[in-house]
């Protein structure tokens, strides 16, 4: 093979690009073998969990995240950097060592689905040639980025067919939460309840809790309050909407809904043009999808959409992150005195310009987070929201040992590093 040079463009198709085509058969991070051991040492080395390059769609993801948090709570401590900084010389493309606030790209990537700001539209998905090189539309294109999956062929023919065609209208996917009625709910959770109590049988979104009876007296408040609620459906999916991350093939959103919805989903889908689908070049399977506004409603937009009335609560199901803990609200001055103070550099303003064009084109957003250890996550947003003038922000407030690991001791983090890293090294040697 010819030797290939650098392609100017998107970091991430810096390394995939070339690196791919040099290598063939490199995998990226959602392929590794031992994503686990990755995703550990990434976070001791102080990366967060959501810039670890997994995508929300990878079948493993709660996995990856509930060994990569408590990892990332002793990152934080400053116990593991040095000592495994060595460790990153030779591993999978995506292996690096990150600023912690990480930097305008990742937090798009990780954040927000891509977009008209930053992102390739379906019909030229080199994006002028600032996302995926031009061989993305040969043959190759699947072996030199897909992700290994039954279906990247699949996903990168449907692509290809829109090349050039902006107008033309392609199906898009999404995985939404299923519609339950609380009676159904309830159903669900008496019977979850009499299974714990017979059997000690837990079910499968119990991980987040410290023990069984933990769980148990969760879910007996949760039954009482469903008790008292009317028999209808809540958080009602039908529709896609600006800002949403979508796919173009109805097997990603399927292994979505059964991953990270824990197979209580549908699956919706709309036929759109092809010039309001946006890839970042992260993964074939991964869109945002962005309509285009007409001029007049625009104008009117930046005008009406200066402040924005309330702070646009992702819904239960659809977050980025599920961290739990007790949901309250505060105005963003008071949960900035209740943080760390954050330095409003370039890379800061830059992200919180990005969280207001977000919020103005109707995306949505996580709530913020306190965690007992002092930790915060969301002070980008509390700014973004005092901008745009958002009176209340909800918080979700971590007063006990949560899933986030931030109150396991130290001599217990500090033998999880020493057990992870002598593994990763023996993977190394």
């Amino acid at each position: 093979m010819a030797d290939l040079g650098a392609f100017f463009g998107n970091p991430n198709i810096q390394r995939q690009g070339a690196r791919a085509r040099a290598l063939a058969g490199q995998r990226d991070v959602n392929t590794l073998p031992d994503p686990l051991t990755y995703a550990v040492m990434q976070g001791l080395l102080g990366t967060r969990p959501d810039e670890m390059g997994f995508s929300v769609l990878n079948p493993d993801y709660e996995k990856i995240k509930k060994v990569a948090e408590p990892a990332f709570a002793l990152g934080l401590l400053g116990q593991a950097a040095p000592a495994l900084a060595p460790l990153t010389k030779g591993l999978p493309v995506g292996a690096s060592i990150k600023n912690v606030g990480g930097d305008l790209l990742s937090y798009r990537g990780s954040h927000t689905a891509p977009s008209r700001d930053f992102g390739a539209p379906l019909h030229d998905l080199t994006g002028g040639g600032q996302m995926y090189p031009a061989d993305v539309y040969s043959s190759k294109a699947a072996q030199f980025y897909g992700g290994n999956l039954p279906y990247d062929q699949k996903a990168f023919s449907i692509a290809q067919q829109y090349k050039d065609k902006p107008n033309a209208l392609v199906t898009i996917y999404r995985a939404v939460p299923k519609d339950i009625s609380n009676s159904e709910k309830l159903a669900t959770l008496e019977k979850q309840m009499a299974a714990y109590m017979k059997r000690g049988t837990l079910p499968k979104d119990a991980d987040n809790y410290s023990s069984g009876s933990k769980w148990y007296d969760a879910a007996y408040e949760k039954r009482e309050q469903l008790r008292k609620m009317p028999d209808e459906p809540s958080n009602e999916v039908n529709k896609i909407n600006a800002g949403d991350w979508v796919t173009l093939t109805r097997e990603y959103a399927k292994d979505h809904g059964e991953s990270a919805l824990n197979g209580e989903y549908k699956i919706i889908s709309q036929k759109v043009k092809a010039k309001d689908v946006f890839t970042n070049a992260d993964s074939i399977h991964e869109f945002g999808y962005q309509p285009e506004i007409p001029v007049p409603r625009q104008a009117a937009l930046d005008t009406a959409q200066k402040n924005v009335a309330e702070y646009p609560l992702a819904p239960a199901g659809t977050r980025y992150e599920e961290f739990g803990g007790e949901l309250t609200y505060m105005t963003p001055d008071e949960y900035l005195s209740r943080v760390r103070p954050l330095t409003l550099d370039e890379e800061s303003l830059d992200n919180i310009a990005a969280l207001k064009s977000h919020v103005q084109s109707g995306g949505q957003l996580d709530p913020l987070h306190i965690y007992k250890s002092g930790v915060e996550d969301g002070r980008h947003r509390a700014y973004m929201a005092k901008e745009l003038g958002i009176e209340k922000i909800p918080v979700a407030l971590h007063t006990e040992a949560n899933n986030l690991g931030q109150n396991i001791p130290l001599d217990a983090l500090s033998l999880l590093a020493e057990q992870q890293r002598k593994k990763i090294t023996g993977l190394l040697e």
